[in-house]
């Protein structure tokens, strides 16, 4: 598996929530080389089981994307939106974006933007994202016969490589942690695993977390590994930002995480030597594992997350090495069966 082509074609693919988007498509086709039950659930999440054993070990990383929503058609053919998911308005003005509308073919369009020296003089404020509106070139019937409300937005980019690893594009946020995951399964495809796997890239992770609610329901595991991103330090980032980028995966320790599953993966990153970071969090973590842990009986959690600069934009930023050591991590702990019991 060639993981940076993997984020590549992750991050390339549409994916706002559906059973049917681009991104589901080929999240399943990848998971299906080790999971031969790769499956789409009826909400759009993939699932599929790896080995097998009395005790379940579950690895969940989100499969959607932030995106926007048609709220209503405007004069000439424009159209409002609303945020799903928390995009970045300050980076959407005279934007490129793609709006999935009745057709089959999609609609490109463009976020208006006044021009600076026509703009009102002084005028510096940042309009809300209901306020925006988008130009789709369409006549007011076109519009209202090819778009209608609830259509999803995305903003048209594509991932590009950058310097020294680097890796910018659209949806990684979620994206890098599939592909996370996907490594970890290369890495184990040849060893008879100590215990079951069971893989969610989960729908809904930027609204409601239903699809890692409604995959924890199912495979009932005893423990979970979460996947997700977190903000890397950067110019103009608050002091309370630690993580760096290139420096390894980010282990978080939360009250709301199981304290030995955390201190299990902090045992094995030393004594193999895998680059991990380490964040405190006195409660929920705002991912996934806040959903699964406390699922059915109970779900021993733990989370992994991926340093990340210029989150909930069209360009994120990652490093495949911190990718890399995040896919090393979990199949360390995969490898060991789970927490200590120490």
């Amino acid at each position: 598996m060639n993981l940076k082509e993997t984020i590549f074609a992750l991050s390339s693919a549409e994916g706002v929530t559906g059973p049917e988007s681009a991104a589901t498509t080929l999240a399943q086709k990848l998971l299906a080389q080790y999971a031969p039950d790769a499956s789409v659930d009826v909400l759009g999440s993939v699932t599929g089981t790896v080995g097998e054993g009395d005790k379940t070990i579950m690895l969940d990383a989100y499969l959607d994307q932030i995106h926007m929503v048609v709220t209503s058609h405007e004069d000439r053919g424009f159209v409002r939106i609303a945020s799903a998911g928390g995009m970045d308005r300050r980076v959407l003005i005279g934007k490129p974006v793609t709006i999935f509308g009745h057709g089959t073919n999609p609609i490109h369009a463009i976020v208006s933007s006044v021009p600076p020296h026509l703009a009102s003089k002084g005028d510096t404020n940042l309009p809300d994202i209901t306020e925006l509106l988008i130009d789709t070139g369409l006549s007011v019937e076109q519009t209202h016969e090819m778009i209608g409300y609830g259509d999803p937005v995305i903003v048209d980019y594509q991932p590009q490589t950058l310097l020294n690893g680097l890796i910018t594009g659209p949806a990684l946020k979620n994206r890098c942690g599939v592909a996370a995951i996907l490594r970890c399964l290369d890495i184990l495809k040849d060893e008879k695993l100590p215990c079951k796997v069971a893989v969610t890239f989960s729908a809904f992770g930027e609204s409601n977390k239903g699809g890692a609610q409604t995959s924890a329901f199912r495979f009932n595991p005893e423990e979970a590994i979460v996947v997700d991103a977190v903000c890397a330090q950067q110019p103009g980032t608050p002091a309370e930002v630690r993580s760096k980028m290139g420096k390894g995966t980010v282990l978080c320790v939360s009250s709301a995480l199981n304290r030995k599953v955390a201190l299990t993966l902090r045992r094995l990153a030393k004594e193999q030597g895998i680059a991990c970071q380490e964040l405190g969090k006195g409660g929920h973590t705002g991912t996934n594992a806040d959903t699964i842990y406390n699922s059915v009986g109970g779900v021993a959690t733990g989370l992994l997350m991926i340093p990340m600069k210029n989150t909930h934009t069209a360009v994120e930023i990652v490093d495949a090495a911190d990718v890399e050591s995040t896919a090393q991590l979990m199949a360390a702990y995969i490898r060991n069966g789970g927490r200590d019991n120490g």
